[in-house]
């Protein structure tokens, strides 16, 4: 009863709030300039929604990943960035407002391409073994859990821009306190199977995070951009919010004992390995964005 109240309406709910604060820090203004540099958002949006599923098939494909744990790594390809990403921007020279935009965006749209991307992979992954999935139910589940709550959020900081500026720290880090209790939650429930397949999927999942993040970089540089531009694309496309992942996995599986489903695996592993790439990462962009030109 407990997982059941824990699956149902605990899951989503974090996910929901978390979307939810990332909402409180999306600003009209920005999405505004990130406009005003179309070739950048385009670049950024196109390698997010076409070159990151290719990369990770590739990926998959290289290690040899069959299944569930194919099945996860694809899930993980399609799910929006997270507020992680402008903070990785920030902090390693990007264009904050660039960032802000392609993660308000391609959160927003995931509501349609996370669906279509989960059917096709369910089928290519598992077949006839996989679960029934309702395209429709889970267009509606994406969207109560990353369309829905952001939008709310960015609606409260419009209509009251004083109150969402105030709110919006202890929001954040509340929803960043979140973040981590899901993953090691999912983590320790699943940790027999993140250890008997840790040789081959750790090494997978950091190739995945340089390879989606050169996939970026590599866009950028052949467009063009300006180097805060070729930082933002290499953060934005290197770095997926796995909450939500996680959370629809658990979902469609509908869990009803302590049992984590194997594709769930994959993402909670990337959300704890990702920070420990993109740090060194980050640090290696921001000197590159202080270097001269």
């Amino acid at each position: 009863m407990l997982i059941e109240i824990l699956r149902d309406v605990g899951l989503p709910a974090i996910v929901a709030f978390i979307m939810f604060a990332l909402g409180l820090g999306l600003r009209l203004s920005e999405f505004a300039a990130a406009f005003r540099r179309p070739k950048a958002l385009i670049a950024g949006l196109v390698a997010q929604m076409l070159l990151l599923p290719a990369a990770a098939y590739g990926v998959v494909t290289l290690f040899g990943l069959t299944g569930e744990m194919a099945l996860g790594v694809m899930i993980l390809s399609v799910c929006p960035g997270g507020v992680t990403t402008n903070m990785f921007a920030r902090l390693a020279g990007g264009r904050v407002a660039l960032s802000v935009a392609m993660t308000g965006i391609v959160t927003l749209a995931s509501a349609v391409t996370m669906p279509a991307w989960i059917a096709l992979w369910f089928e290519v992954f598992l077949g006839d073994a996989a679960p029934a999935v309702s395209l429709t139910g889970l267009a509606l589940s994406v969207f109560a859990l990353t369309a829905l709550p952001v939008g709310l959020g960015m609606a409260l900081g419009h209509l009251r821009p004083a109150f969402a500026l105030r709110v919006e720290p202890g929001a954040m880090r509340l929803a960043s306190g979140l973040f981590w209790l899901l993953i090691l939650a999912a983590a320790a429930a699943a940790w027999e199977t993140i250890a008997r397949s840790i040789a081959t999927l750790g090494p997978a999942l950091a190739v995945l995070v340089v390879v989606l993040s050169a996939a970026g970089y590599g866009t950028a540089r052949a467009l063009g951009l300006d180097r805060a531009d070729q930082i933002t694309l290499t953060i934005e496309t290197g770095i997926q919010n796995g909450t939500i992942g996680l959370t629809l996995v658990t979902l469609i599986y509908a869990i009803t004992d302590a049992t984590v489903p194997d594709a769930a695996v994959p993402i909670g592993l990337y959300s704890i390995l990702m920070y420990g790439l993109m740090i060194p990462m980050t640090i290696w962009l921001r000197r590159r964005a202080a270097a001269p030109a």
